[in-house]
C-alpha cells in the first residue's frame, strides 16, 4: 500500500513543521505533500516579509528537511507555496529541488508510483486580500471581489494568463481524474490533531460546489466521483481514497 501524508496552511510553524516530520516516520509513509502556506509574515514591510520567509525556508525548513531525509531515503517530499508565501522565494524551492532536498512541483507532474502521479499548482482565484502574488482569474473577463484595502501587494511582477489556461497545460501530463487543490477559506483546515489544532486539509475541488468550480470542471470536462474520491477522518489519522 503506499501511503502519502498531506498538509496544507502550516504558516511558519516550526512545531507543526516538526510533527508533520515525526507522523511521517511513525508511519512509515512514501511521500509527503505539503500544499503551500509554508511561511508565516514577520516583518513591517513588505522588504522585511519577504526577507523573514526566504530566512524561515533556507535555515529551518530545509534543514529540517535534509535531517529528515537522512533517516528517510524511501520517503519523498513534494511542495507547493500558498497564496501566502511570496513568490519572489520560490527560487529557493527551486534549488532545494535541484540538490534533492524536496520536489518542488508547481505547474509539474511527477510520478508517485506506476498507478498515481501528483501535479501542484499554487495560484487560487482572486481574493480580498492584499497580496498578488499567487492569484490569476479562473478564466478570461472573470471579476474580483471587493477588496478589503485600497493596495495590492506583489514581490515579483503580475504573471499573465488564466488558471484555466494553466490547468489547460497541466493536465496534459497526466491522468487529471481526481485533483487535490487548496484554495484559501475558512472552514478548511484547522482539523484537530493529536488534540490540538493544526492545519491538516484535504481538499476535492469538485468537493467545495463552489460555483466557479463546477464551472471549471465542466469546461475541462474532468469527470469527478465524489464517492470514489472520498476524505474519510479517524481519530488521529487521514486517508483520502480517490478514483
Amino acid at each position: 500500500m503506499f501511503k502519502l501524508i498531506y498538509t496544507a496552511d502550516l504558516h511558519g510553524n516550526e512545531k507543526f513543521y516538526k510533527r508533520l516530520l515525526e507522523k511521517a516516520e511513525d508511519e512509515n509513509v512514501n511521500a509527503i505533500a505539503i500544499g503551500g502556506d509554508l511561511c508565516g509574515r514577520e516583518g513591517s514591510t513588505i522588504k522585511e516579509k519577504v526577507s523573514s520567509q526566504k530566512i524561515f525556508l533556507e535555515k529551518f525548513v530545509l534543514p529540517l528537511l535534509k535531517e529528515f531525509n537522512k533517516k528517510n531515503k524511501n520517503t519523498e517530499i513534494y511542495a507547493i507555496m500558498g497564496n501566502d508565501d511570496f513568490r519572489e522565494n520560490l527560487d529557493i524551492l527551486e534549488n532545494a529541488d535541484k540538490n534533492k532536498i524536496l520536489k518542488s512541483i508547481h505547474k509539474k507532474s511527477i510520478k508517485l508510483n506506476k498507478s498515481f502521479s501528483i501535479a501542484g499548482y499554487s495560484f487560487v482565484n482572486p481574493t480580498p486580500f492584499r497580496l498578488k502574488d499567487w492569484e490569476k482569474p479562473d478564466f478570461e473577463g472573470d471579476g474580483a471581489p471587493t477588496q478589503l484595502f485600497n493596495e495590492e501587494i506583489r514581490s515579483i511582477g503580475k504573471e499573465n494568463g488564466t488558471i484555466q489556461e494553466d490547468l489547460n497545460q497541466l493536465k496534459q501530463l497526466s491522468n487529471p481524474r481526481c485533483n487535490i487543490n487548496r484554495r484559501p477559506c475558512r472552514q478548511q483546515g484547522d482539523k484537530k490533531f493529536h488534540g490540538k489544532r493544526a492545519a491538516f486539509a484535504f481538499i476535492a475541488r469538485a468537493h467545495t460546489r463552489k460555483p466557479e468550480d463546477e464551472r471549471l470542471v465542466e469546461r475541462q470536462n474532468w469527470k469527478y466521483n465524489l464517492h470514489k474520491c472520498r476524505k474519510q477522518l479517524s481519530g488521529r489519522q487521514a486517508e483520502l481514497r480517490c478514483c
